[in-house]
């Protein structure tokens, strides 16, 4: 209660969906303070990595030198008409 300022009439009052999307707000809020931080601190690092190396070996892009998950796009790949048949053979006998 005390996490979302709520006194305990108006905990009493709220339904349970308006308090999950009350709980998803304030984590959604201290997630991008956390990211923001998060960045803040990768660059420095990249501004230190670099100084003193070479102009070709220094880092430019920041997410080289370090990726966070939320950064990382996965790629599915789905299978063609055969590749379903191949497992299908493979899998359902």
């Amino acid at each position: 209660m005390s996490r979302l300022g709520l006194s305990h009439a108006e905990f009493d009052d709220l339904t349970p969906l308006e308090l999950d999307l009350a709980l998803k707000d304030h984590s959604e809020y201290h997630f991008a303070w956390q990211k923001h931080f998060m960045q803040l601190v990768r660059y420095t690092g990249t501004i230190l990595r670099n100084k003193g190396l070479k102009e070709s070996k220094q880092i430019k892009d920041v997410k080289k030198f370090w990726r966070f998950p939320w950064e990382v796009t996965k790629t599915v790949k789905i299978p063609s008409k055969t590749g379903w048949k191949q497992l299908d053979k493979k899998y359902i006998r």
